[in-house]
């Protein structure tokens, strides 16, 4: 049995080998950068850019830039899971050969992206 206690924000824990972080901050370039690199799992309140991040309401995709670039050129997380956009649920996994926009940032492995918000929790 694995027991857990109450994390901090922006704790490393490793549990049976897997590495990972959570970072409760939405759109704080400056607390990227504190993300340790190569952990297994990231779990973050709001989305990448580009990733599950379309809004409906706004016209327009709301994810941090700043995070995307973190994960695929630095963080290299196998597994990011965030929430934040409601509507945009679900799960898409990026492979680097295949995807282009990952393919201009020079990603050099697979990540899976979850967005594990609830469906009916918003409009955005």
């Amino acid at each position: 049995m694995i027991t857990i206690t109450k994390l901090n924000r922006d704790q490393l824990i490793e549990i049976e080998g897997i590495s990972i972080y959570g970072c409760p901050w939405s759109f704080t370039d400056n607390k990227w950068s504190s993300i340790p690199s190569n952990i297994d799992i990231l779990l973050t309140h709001c989305p990448p850019y580009s990733i599950r991040d379309y809004s409906k309401l706004h016209g327009a995709r709301l994810g941090c830039p700043a995070l995307l670039n973190e994960i695929i050129t630095r963080i290299k997380p196998q597994i990011h899971l965030f929430g934040h956009m409601h509507l945009c649920y679900g799960a898409s996994l990026f492979k680097y050969e295949d995807n282009q926009f990952i393919q201009k940032i020079n990603s050099d492995h697979d990540i899976l992206f979850v967005n594990v918000a609830i469906q009916h929790g918003g409009t955005l």
